[in-house]
């Protein structure tokens, strides 16, 4: 009887276990057997700006694309829930988890006969005060805020380690892999209005006050709901879709600070295609910006300024394509909302002041990043990075960082390659989710390239490169050409970075500048400029039409007669075809040459005090080997005791 009851334990253990295992933690996904088609949500906020929500309803119109598994998953976090009904059945319901849990939920059970491909219907009837994250530090960001004048929600937090939290006020699947449709209908007292995502359907005076009825007929992550009750009013800017929510006292202020925003639109349209929603909304509300779907939350600090240039009004409208209308599959991937969204900064930049206000507004970003980021919270990859102190879900990183390289992967593609890879994206997963593959897939697609070196080592990664440049110059039948040493010095864990853009520009005597690109891919990459004029100085990664993420260790420059450190002969370029470029090391006394084919046999050699032709200046040696048959040789280069030797290859 006892080795009964054991095995009956075991397998309710297990069937807990694997019910448990089905909910999607918050940077991962698993597949559920459910679709949540929309959320009609109905709440007395009559104390408002208390944080009381009073007469909660919540229907959840849930489609079970696979067999159901027995419960369905539902987030509510600080609120008591009164009773569940299923198809008008009242239901039972356990609590699974602590509020400690990043996956702390209710297990609803479903009735039997319930099966794939029915709907149901789930009524909770809930109440309570509305909470948020706990802090970190004193500090918290996402939930519902309360203060003397206003009542609203936030969608994420930066601490939370379940990340959404319209789970404090919602009862829902609160994973941005599932997107609804949602209706909200708030009640409020009179003098005050309720606002929330979508266009306002319904005024209605009730015997508590008066009913605000928001609806959206497009699908959103749950992160992306939310609501604020104050004495908001309505300023249309532009035209009747585009509208802003403040109180009075910051009339004037919004008037000037969102003056631009027909022109935002249109210049975010023009990259990436028509605006996805039925509206643009944003509210203003103390702390945070967030990019709520049609209803942006804006800090009204910031709308205070009176900026009409405001990048964060720019950054969180550009949400409105990357992150709510294409929604990172987890939050694994927010580098696809955030990185995308600062780089649409760089590009209003360049709305206002062209190309230089691009590269400005990245090269900014980059001298951030390694200005005060990485000090403050680590070296990060782009996805799937670490999200404890001093991380959190939300670092700087994946903002000015991605931005960065989003800017390289700009200059890797061009314009044209660039942009329809952006607008193909989103197109293909518009209305849905995307992963980092998803986007790097879309740029394959539209360049016709493989792109998995740039994806792994600029997002999958952590680090940059840190490179040391060396240089050399040599002056031969009035050609002046530049040897530069690229060496990467950067930690090992770094790992090699590849095909890395530079803007190498000269300072000529009159004080003009021009500007040389080079690509550098290994440990140790020689470039050979050519038809070099005359300059005073050098500046890296500071030209005039892009910027990569790299820190220079250093820089030296070596005059034409001085001596390089170099310790073996390097050929290039390889193969070669009418001329080669030996760099060598400079050694006192006579040097001899000699090129040999693979057996052995002597094609050609000198000695350089003897023939001027082949006189080597600064350590480079250029030879003509036009009439040298294609094929693969030996170049040797003896002093006294000293032997160096390369091979190389030769083709016409």
């Amino acid at each position: 009887m006892k080795y009964t009851l054991f095995f009956f334990v075991c397998l309710l253990y297990c069937i807990s276990t694997v019910s448990q295992a089905q909910i999607s933690r918050p940077t991962e996904f698993i597949k559920q057997p459910f679709d949540v088609l929309g959320y009609d949500a109905s709440m007395d906020f009559v104390g408002s700006p208390q944080p009381r929500l009073d007469n909660g309803q919540c229907s959840i119109h849930v489609f079970w694309q696979d067999e159901p598994k027995g419960i369905f998953p539902l987030y509510l976090r600080d609120l008591e829930i009164d009773s569940i009904l299923v198809n008008g059945t009242k239901v039972e319901y356990d609590k699974k988890g602590i509020p400690e849990d990043d996956t702390m939920h209710y297990a609803v059970k479903i009735p039997n006969g319930i099966k794939k491909g029915d709907t149901m219907i789930v009524n909770v009837f809930y109440g309570g005060i509305m909470g948020k994250e706990p802090p970190r530090s004193g500090f918290s960001w996402g939930g519902v805020y309360a203060t003397k004048r206003i009542l609203y929600a936030i969608g994420v937090g930066f601490y939370a380690n379940y990340v959404g939290t319209t789970q404090h006020w919602l009862p829902c699947y609160d994973h941005p892999s599932d997107k609804a449709r949602i209706t909200t209908r708030i009640t409020v007292p009179k003098g005050l209005m309720a606002i929330a995502n979508g266009t306002l359907k319904q005024i209605d005076t009730v015997s508590k006050g008066v009913r605000y009825t928001w609806a959206s007929e497009f699908p959103m992550a749950t992160y992306l709901m939310t609501f604020a009750v104050d004495s908001f009013q309505r300023h249309v800017i532009g035209n009747e879709k585009n509208n802003v929510f403040a109180i009075k006292q910051d009339s004037a202020a919004t008037a000037i600070s969102f003056s631009r925003l027909p022109r935002m639109i249109s210049a975010l349209e023009k990259r990436f295609g028509p605006y996805p929603f039925e509206s643009v909304g944003y509210v203003l509300t103390p702390t945070g910006s967030m990019e709520h779907q049609t209803m942006i939350s804006i800090d009204e600090n910031i709308v205070r300024k009176k900026d009409s240039l405001n990048a964060t009004i720019l950054h969180e409208l550009s949400h409105q394509w990357f992150g709510d209308h294409v929604t990172p599959l987890n939050y694994g991937y927010s580098w696809l909302s955030e990185s995308f969204a600062t780089f649409s900064e760089s590009l209003w930049a360049e709305e206002l002041r062209g190309q230089s206000g691009y590269v400005q507004d990245i090269g900014a970003k980059i001298t951030e990043y390694f200005g005060t980021t990485v000090s403050r919270e680590g070296v990060l990859p782009l996805e799937f990075f670490p999200r404890a102190s001093p991380s959190s879900n939300f670092p700087r990183t994946i903002y000015i960082k991605g931005a960065a390289v989003l800017g390289m992967l700009r200059q890797h593609l061009g314009d044209s390659v660039f942009f329809s890879a952006m607008r193909s994206y989103l197109n293909e997963h518009r209305n849905a989710n995307a992963t980092t593959e998803d986007f790097k897939i879309a740029c394959e697609k539209a360049s016709g390239k493989n792109l998995e070196w740039f994806f792994d080592q600029w997002v999958k990664r952590k680090g940059w490169p840190r490179i040391q440049i060396d240089t050399a110059s040599s002056l031969s039948n009035g050609n002046r050409t530049l040897r530069l040493k690229i060496t990467q010095v950067q930690p090992v864990d770094y790992g090699l970075y590849e095909n890395v853009p530079l803007q190498i520009g000269f300072r000529l005597p009159d004080n003009s500048l021009v500007y040389r690109t080079v690509t550098f891919s290994e440990y140790e990459t020689i470039i050979l400029l050519d038809s070099m004029p005359e300059f005073k100085s050098i500046t890296v990664n500071q030209g005039n039409q892009f910027r990569s993420l790299i820190q220079l260790a250093k820089i030296t420059t070596v005059d034409d007669d001085a001596q390089y450190a170099v310790q073996a002969i390097h050929v290039y370029p390889q193969p070669g075809n009418a001329q080669l470029t030996i760099e060598y090391p400079l050694i006192s006394g006579n040097i001899s040459w000699k090129i040999t084919d693979l057996q052995g046999n002597i094609i050609r050699e000198w000695k350089d005090k003897q023939d001027q032709q082949w006189k080597a200046l600064s350590a480079l040696l250029h030879i003509d080997v036009s009439t040298i048959p294609s094929g693969s040789y030996f170049i040797t280069m003896t002093n006294g005791s000293q032997l160096f030797s390369t091979k190389c290859s030769i083709t016409h």
